[in-house]
């Protein structure tokens, strides 16, 4: 985490009845930060969204903002805003009005009023359409008015709960763009919950990934996505081969590992010992598949696999291969649909499977 800490959770547990919801968790959100919390169902993301907007008590711990302590602080006396998933306007309610109602219930003036609810129509890009009611607008639109409700009144972090999951694909793609670019422009922290991988992915700086309670890995997406810290990680995010194995060479960060399929060179900054039980991680769309045909010629490479082809399936702008190891071990790979391209490769056939040591990691089984 760079900069100054906006949200401290210190040691927090929560039990709903006898569900333990959060398991002395613990975590700091950056002022000016774009973060998510990321994980299935029941997870306890939700759970601690609403702690940090005090619609909840913790049972332990305690949740700093800006340096001071939350503790007996109800919602309306926080810092901070929330976007509800459902995005609950007022149906009565034109956009302006919607947009001023928590103005006006704070005793703000009218001449305030109107013109933080212009300048927030204008960020929002709803100018023209402050006098519609909820009903006459499309889903994308009801979500900048519930966005631009939640950021008029100008809190130092906002809270957004799964807010585009009624959108169609297509429209939650062009949201996820531009709620990213009005967190940029306005430099206000935001904190999302989301199950959607891809949604954190894309909007965020940092990533918690959480599992019953607890957090598994906090990272930049990259950094989750590239050298996941478990398997849980690994195969929560995106699609991921893990392939079992033993160290048996470990040289600083450099590692050879014996699988079932053959042996594997790889660059790992964690730390292994030899011997150690470990599974080769590796995303689809690292690694090279190629044709090999009659008794073949093996090019040089530091990680060689051979297979055959077992499925393929169509995606557009590539192909996913299901590939059998030698070893019965199977193996999925992306290739790219290239207009140059040889065509497709047809179940049965043999290939060898490449990649890059620095492509792979590792993770303790």
């Amino acid at each position: 985490m760079s900069g100054a800490s906006l949200i401290q959770v210190e040691r927090v547990t929560k039990r709903h009845g006898s569900v333990l919801a959060l398991d002395g968790l613990s975590l700091e959100i950056a002022q000016g930060e774009f973060f998510a919390l990321l994980g299935p169902s029941g997870c306890g993301k939700t759970s601690l969204l609403r702690l940090i907007a005090g619609f909840e008590t913790p049972d332990q711990g305690r949740i700093l903002i800006d340096g001071h302590d939350m503790t007996g602080v109800p919602p309306h006396r926080r810092p901070v805003n929330m976007m509800f998933q459902s995005y609950a306007l007022f149906p009565h309610m034109d956009v302006a009005h919607n947009i001023a109602f928590g103005l006006k219930q704070e005793g703000v003036t009218k001449r305030e009023i109107a013109d933080r609810v212009a300048a927030i129509l204008h960020l929002v890009q709803l100018e023209g359409l402050q006098k519609r009611r909820p009903d006459q607008l499309s889903g994308g639109q009801k979500s900048r008015v519930a966005l631009a409700r939640a950021l008029v009144k100008r809190p130092k972090l906002l809270l957004l709960d799964e807010p585009l999951a009624a959108l169609d694909r297509r429209l939650r793609e062009t949201t996820q763009f531009e709620i990213t670019r009005l967190q940029k422009s306005l430099g206000t922290s935001f904190l999302i919950v989301t199950h959607d991988q891809r949604e954190a992915m894309v909007m965020t700086q940092r990533i918690a990934v959480m599992r019953a309670g607890r957090i598994e890995q906090i990272g930049a997406p990259a950094e989750i996505y590239e050298q996941p810290a478990s398997r849980y990680v690994a195969e929560f995010i995106g699609d991921i081969n893990l392939l079992p194995g033993k160290v048996v060479a470990a040289d600083a960060n450099r590692y050879t590992i014996a699988t079932c399929a053959g042996s594997i060179e790889l660059v790992c900054a964690k730390q292994h010992a030899e011997g150690q039980a470990v599974s080769v991680a590796v995303r689809p769309e690292r690694i090279r598949i190629e044709r090999l045909s009659g008794q073949g010629v093996l090019k040089p490479s530091p990680n060689r696999l051979t297979g055959r082809i077992e499925e393929r399936a169509y995606l557009g702008e590539a192909t996913l291969y299901t590939i059998k190891l030698d070893g019965d071990f199977l193996l999925r790979a992306v290739r790219q649909n290239a207009s140059t391209d040889e065509g497709p490769m047809e179940p049965g056939g043999k290939i060898i499977a490449t990649f890059a040591p620095e492509a792979a990691s590792l993770i303790a089984q």
